[in-house]
């Protein structure tokens, strides 16, 4: 909500409780809860060992949002919550979304008196910051619910790729650290011809066969566990495609390049900054956070750098185009 008068904005400073109250919500399961059988307070109180007061004021709160309402046989999930929640995504899904968002929240405790510290914020509240690919890395769990998060909020993603993408003459594929294969299994429903092999960390190549053996694309994938940054890529490929995954370095383009076969393509596809001081939608509070936890963050890099860096490494015809609102997609040719 883009905030217009006085009471919009005292909405927004009020914020940090609704927003909390919607994390519950989601990482508790209210809304599948109440979408098998409408419930009155003191019933959801009892199924999720609430207190009833604070139950009652949870849901009332749940539903000045619009997200709940009240009718004869109790609380009930609305049209909105339906549409933008329920059918948007899994209750796995919204649940990890939320508790990412949640183990976050420390960087913001006394912000005011914090926001001119150069230091990390972590730091400054005696913590240290969460690392998620270690997380992921080296416990099964979250990784799991990770890589099948990332499969469906990507599915979007996969298909203005597939609908953008230039694949004339392409026959083999590498997706860098393409997690589950959502978008390389999108190129093979799309181009009966494509093998695809993407390459990922242990734990996320385990979960990733896991989905593809769910699709009629199974013989047609592959998944090689590998650090891309650090370990030798695998080559013969006729496209190396990197899609939300890789930092921009001349050291992974230059690698990039020296594998692909003669004329090959290599396709990076991000949200980007027009400038360093004009940061996509989407990626604006991920920017903001990334500046608390160090201070000379400058993220994401805009367009024109990434494209110097492909330049510089000698990939040729660089073509710019954007796929939606905030992804672009920059192909190459070696």
């Amino acid at each position: 909500m883009k905030p217009k008068t006085k009471d919009d904005i005292y909405d927004l400073l009020r914020g940090q409780t609704t927003i909390a109250a919607l994390g519950a919500a989601l990482e508790l399961g209210l809304f599948w809860l109440l979408e098998k059988q409408s419930m009155e307070p003191a019933d959801v109180s009892d199924a999720l060992s609430i207190p009833k007061n604070r139950c009652i004021y949870w849901m009332q709160l749940l539903a000045d949002l619009g997200l709940l309402e009240h009718t004869p046989g109790g609380y009930t999930p609305t049209s909105t919550a339906q549409s933008a929640i329920l059918n948007a995504y899994s209750e796995d899904a919204w649940c990890f979304l939320a508790r990412g968002e949640r183990e976050r929240l420390p960087l913001f405790i006394d912000l005011p008196l914090h926001l001119g510290d150069p230091r990390s914020l972590w730091a400054v509240h005696g913590l240290s910051a969460p690392n998620y690919f270690e997380q992921i890395k080296h416990n099964p769990e979250r990784a799991r619910r990770f890589t099948y998060m990332l499969y469906e909020l990507h599915q979007s993603l996969a298909e203005a790729i597939a609908r953008n993408i230039d694949i004339g003459g392409i026959n083999r594929v590498l997706d860098l650290g393409g997690g589950s294969g959502v978008i390389s299994l999108k190129l093979l429903e799309c181009f009966p011809s494509l093998q695809a092999t993407v390459v990922d960390i242990p734990l996320v190549c385990t979960i990733g066969r896991e989905i593809a053996d769910m699709t009629p694309h199974r013989q047609r994938i592959e998944y090689i566990s590998l650090d891309f940054e650090l370990d030798p890529l695998p080559t013969g490929f006729d496209m190396v495609l990197a899609c939300d995954s890789a930092d921009p370095s001349e050291t992974l383009f230059k690698k990039i390049h020296d594998i692909l076969n003669p004329g090959g393509h290599f396709v990076i596809v991000d949200q980007y900054a027009s400038n360093e001081n004009l940061v996509p939608h989407e990626r604006i509070s991920w920017a903001f956070r990334s500046s608390l936890g160090n201070s000379d963050s400058l993220w994401p890099p805009t367009i024109n750098e990434v494209e110097n860096m492909i330049k510089e490494v000698g990939f040729q015809s660089n073509i710019i185009t954007r796929i939606s609102d905030d992804w672009s997609m920059i192909s190459s040719r070696v």
